[in-house]
């Protein structure tokens, strides 16, 4: 029987439009089921099912994700693509505040680079043009360029409050605390969902979660720079934790990527199997 209204929280409506085409990752979860002898069969029409999206709907995500460090490489987020971006302009104020936080945080990591090289600052960019891009105000976006300035320099959250305000020093420290909380290699769906509402209670601005998922974003991104065993533990949190809060929020395009991205390291020979699948299906069409 179909559910009644009642039955669906107001969490998932809010995503229903996000929910039509499922990710790579979900549709591979969902090949991967055990169904006795119709396993080997199943599993070749789940192929012809992503050869089909990709085809007809154009969602080569898949690919997509494959090229985005190649991507990165060549064109750098600045300042500029940030305030340029988005649908609606910035106000000169707006510009001003994005102006100065990204000084202070341009600063404080003056002397710090990720485990590819680059310097760190580009993380900060990176995640205020994910908040950029989803609609996010000025004050988050500044929230998000100075997200890591107190725990990884030297730096005071004293000091953010009396340069930016109350405000944001709030949301910085809300994504200071929520790095705190580790997932414990379980895949318990009540213990997960517990997690979950421990990160919601901890946060208490939402906004703080979205700046949390922009962060792990670009971190699942350039993940290709850490050692085998941390990659297999952050894309497992990242699918279990992370993906289910931007399903929630309505954050489609942020959830596929995440599971997508999770998936490649956690599956990485299916991955390589679907993905050479759906770039044979490309080359077929171009030509």
């Amino acid at each position: 029987p179909r559910p009644s209204k009642s039955s669906i929280s107001g969490t998932e409506t809010g995503a229903v439009a996000d929910r039509r085409i499922p990710s790579i990752a979900t549709r591979a979860r969902v090949a991967r089921k055990p169904r006795s002898r119709r396993n080997s069969l199943l599993f070749s029409v789940s192929i012809f099912m992503f050869q089909y999206y990709a085809t007809e709907l154009h969602l080569s995500n898949l690919l997509y994700w494959n090229k985005l460090n190649i991507f990165s490489t060549m064109h750098q987020t600045t300042l500029k693509d940030i305030i340029e971006s988005g649908t609606s302009p910035l106000s000169s104020d707006d510009q001003k505040l994005l102006q100065e936080a990204y000084a202070f945080a341009e600063k404080a990591h003056a002397n710090q680079k990720r485990r590819s090289g680059e310097p760190y600052i580009i993380h900060c960019l990176a995640v205020g043009l994910t908040l950029r891009e989803i609609g996010m105000d000025a004050t988050t976006i500044a929230a998000g360029f100075l997200h890591d300035v107190p725990e990884d320099t030297e730096v005071t959250l004293a000091e953010i409050e009396k340069k930016f305000g109350a405000e944001i020093a709030y949301l910085v420290d809300g994504i200071t605390k929520l790095g705190k909380i580790k997932l414990r290699g379980t895949k318990e769906e009540f213990y997960l969902e517990n997690l979950r509402k421990m990160f919601l209670a901890m946060a208490r601005d939402i906004r703080v979660v979205i700046i949390k998922l922009a962060d792990r974003l670009h971190n699942m991104r350039t993940l290709d720079h850490l050692l085998p065993h941390q990659q297999a533990r952050i894309a497992r949190e990242t699918l279990d934790i992370f993906a289910p809060f931007a399903h929630r929020f309505g954050l489609g395009s942020i959830k596929w990527e995440l599971e997508d991205l999770s998936f490649r390291f956690l599956e990485p020979q299916t991955y390589k199997r679907i993905a050479g699948l759906l770039d044979e299906k490309r080359v077929e069409r171009e030509e």
